[in-house]
Order: structure tokens, then C-alpha cells, then sequence
């Protein structure tokens, strides 16, 4: 705790420095939410009450919650690990109390937990007064599973940023990792919308826990039983990026000392 303690403060007055950049999604975000009320409220007044499983209120509550969820899972630390290693200031870390990718979790964390303020809770309140969000009885549900969808993202991109100790220039595969991420987690439309196919293949991927089931659970979409089954499936996912970032941080670290840093 005294080591995350240290990395947030450092984080919060980093943000604090930087907020005119998470201010603007304030003033983004309701414009964009007008955009999607307007264009999917045509859409239903000519196709029916229900699509994919929504109504047009709980689209409408899914649309504000993948805003809340993807700022809240947002982490820029393969962008980090890409500049660190092709500036080498990377061996700079290997010197703090805290491992590489430990240090690099709790700032992602506190980071998040100042963006839930300065953030999140206007969108929140803008979905309650005016878009008919609601607090479902799943509530506590979503955060935990929340908080695995941040961690899961966190290794995802973890993982891919470690490549930068192979390649000369890793973007392309980080703006790769972040469309899958977009379009297969169902950021861009809930997963129900796609063919059948598609919704079976994303069963195989991490990428669905990230958006679409923490925001599945707090609209009830799932009964409780699912929904455990859920949060386990969100573990072993963890466990596995884990271990195989540990792997390849051990080669990563053989191809540093390789090239003579």
C-alpha cells in the first residue's frame, strides 16, 4: 500500500498538470451522445421496439456506460514502454523498489480513479438527469467487473507494448490491438448486434470483457448465475495474460542485455 500510495500521488498531480485533456471529453462526450440519441431514435422509429436485444432506452443507457467503462479501462502504458525502449530511458525503471509492470498498474489505477471525477461523474450525472440511466440492483457487480476489465486491458496492452523490444516500431500494432479492442469488446455497438458467427468467436477472445459484459451486468442482462460464471471467466483471462507477459518479459529482458543497454 505505501508503494501505490507514492505512484498515486505522483499520478494525481500529473493529471492535475494535464486536465485540460480530460476536459474535453466533458465537453465531447454530450455532443456525441446527442448525435447517437438522434440517429438511433430514426433508426427504431422505422424498424421496431426491440434490435439485438435492446430496447431503444437501453441502447441509449449502453451507449453512456461504454463512454463510462472506456475512460475508466483507458491505459496509454504500450505507448509508454514503445517510447521508454526506443529512447532507452526504460533502464531508468529497473532501478525503482517496484517492478516494471506493477508500477505501471498503480499509476493506470490512479489514474483511472481521478478520471472517475473529473470525468466520468459529469457524463454519470448528464445520464441520470436527462438520458434515463439507471442504478441497477447489479450495480456492485459492474464494478468488480469493472476492475477486471481494467486490468485486462491494462495486460493487453502491456503485452503489445513489450514488443517494442523486437520491432522498430511497434504503432501500427498498438492502433491494431486498440481496433480489435473497439470493435470486438463491443465499444462501437453491443455484441448482439453482430451475426451469430462473430458472437461465438468473440466466447474465444479476451475482448468482450473488457466492454460489453461489465456493461451487460449492470443493465441485467445476464441472471446471477451467468454473471459469476462471468467474473470467473475475467480471472483466468487475468491469469493467463499474466503468465504469458511474464514469459515474454523474461526474453525481453535477454534481448535488452543482448543489444548491449
Amino acid at each position: 500500500m505505501g508503494k501505490f500510495s507514492g505512484v498515486a500521488r505522483a499520478s494525481i498531480k500529473l493529471a492535475i498538470a494535464y486536465k485540460f485533456e480530460m476536459l474535453i471529453t466533458v465537453i465531447v462526450a454530450p455532443v456525441s451522445l446527442l448525435v447517437f440519441y438522434f440517429l438511433w431514435k430514426s433508426i427504431y422509429s422505422n424498424t421496431g421496439a426491440v434490435i439485438g436485444g435492446f430496447t431503444f432506452q437501453q441502447l441509449l443507457s449502453y451507449y453512456i456506460l461504454t463512454w463510462i467503462v472506456a475512460i475508466l479501462t483507458y491505459t496509454y502504458v504500450d505507448d509508454w514502454i514503445r517510447y521508454q525502449v526506443r529512447s532507452g530511458t526504460i533502464i531508468k525503471e529497473f532501478v525503482k523498489p517496484i517492478s516494471y509492470l506493477r508500477f505501471w498498474f498503480y499509476k493506470t489505477l490512479s489514474d483511472r480513479t481521478f478520471a472517475s471525477v473529473i470525468e466520468v461523474l459529469p457524463i454519470f450525472i448528464i445520464g441520470l438527469l436527462f438520458f434515463s440511466l439507471r442504478i441497477t440492483p447489479f450495480f456492485p457487480l459492474f464494478l468488480v467487473s469493472l476492475f477486471f476489465a481494467l486490468a485486462l486491458n491494462y495486460l493487453l496492452s502491456f503485452f503489445v507494448g513489450i514488443s517494442a523490444f523486437w520491432l522498430v516500431q511497434n504503432t501500427g500494432l498498438i492502433r491494431l490491438k486498440d481496433l480489435l479492442i473497439n470493435l470486438i469488446s463491443g465499444f462501437v455497438l453491443p455484441l448482439s448486434f453482430f451475426p451469430l458467427w462473430f458472437q461465438k468467436a468473440s466466447y474465444f477472445m479476451p475482448f468482450q470483457y473488457i466492454t460489453y459484459i461489465p456493461i451487460s451486468i449492470w443493465l441485467g442482462k445476464f441472471a446471477i448465475e451467468k454473471i459469476m460464471m462471468l467474473l470467473a471467466l475475467q480471472v483466468v483471462w487475468i491469469a493467463v495474460l499474466y503468465c504469458i507477459i511474464a514469459l515474454v518479459w523474461k526474453k525481453a529482458m535477454h534481448q535488452l542485455t543482448a543489444v548491449g543497454v
